[in-house]
């Protein structure tokens, strides 16, 4: 049985995909308190692995914190680390997936003040650490899955909801948020109103995965 090695395999998405693959692969989770910023965990978990799925990282937390240097870490450098071990011990991995984000494109585009939509081969514009750090993630992993010939998929999430959400999960917090505004009895709208935002269910999500690792055309 092939072997599939998840890192954020304990979160929201990754518990749907963790049950998911467990169906047809044998499955390891890297999860806290594995820390993905540590080349050490990396050569734990880096062992026998057919296909990695990426889904660990910092989310954006929309506080004003400074944290420009741990953005880095966590979603930058594990990148790094992980195809220092994958190098190092002559990995034959097969795919590699990744959780970037829609943040790599920034405001997004608009004609007459008005949203228009989006396609994947729009030009990316981050207006946050968070943005860029995704950003400069594809590009280490495109480069490096070019060189070291891995095929290399990194997807640009939309808002995820779905059976399993806690108030608590960073990753979704925009539904739980405005329940909580709902039930507060006020709910805030910022800028005018009228900005679009993606959703995707964790269902169909889990399917792109899915999909994504069994056809070799991707």
């Amino acid at each position: 049985m092939e072997k599939v090695l998840v890192t954020g395999g304990k979160g929201f998405i990754g518990s749907h995909l963790v049950e998911e693959l467990k169906k047809d692969y044998e499955v390891l989770i890297m999860d806290l308190p594995n820390d993905v910023t540590n080349k050490d965990d990396w050569e734990r978990f880096l062992f026998e692995i057919d296909y990695i799925i990426h889904l660990a990282g910092l989310l954006d937390n929309y506080d004003d914190k400074i944290e420009f240097g741990k953005y880095i870490d966590i979603n930058v450098k594990s990148i790094a680390l992980m195809f220092e071990v994958i190098v190092e011990r002559k990995l034959p991995i097969k795919k590699i997936i990744v959780a970037s984000s829609q943040s790599v494109y920034g405001e997004g585009l608009y004609w007459k003040e008005k949203p228009i939509k989006e396609f994947e081969t729009h030009p990316i514009n981050p207006l946050s650490i968070y943005g860029a750090s995704k950003a400069a993630m594809e590009d280490i992993l495109m480069t490096l899955g070019k060189i070291y010939k891995i095929p290399i998929v990194a997807l640009r999430y939309s808002i995820v909801l779905g059976s399993g959400q806690k108030f608590k999960d960073n990753d979704s917090r925009i539904i739980p948020a405005f329940i909580k505004m709902a039930k507060e009895g006020e709910i805030i709208i910022h800028e005018d109103g009228f900005q679009l935002r993606d959703f995707i269910y964790i269902d169909d999500l889990i399917n792109v995965h899915l999909f994504i690792l069994k056809n070799p055309q991707t």
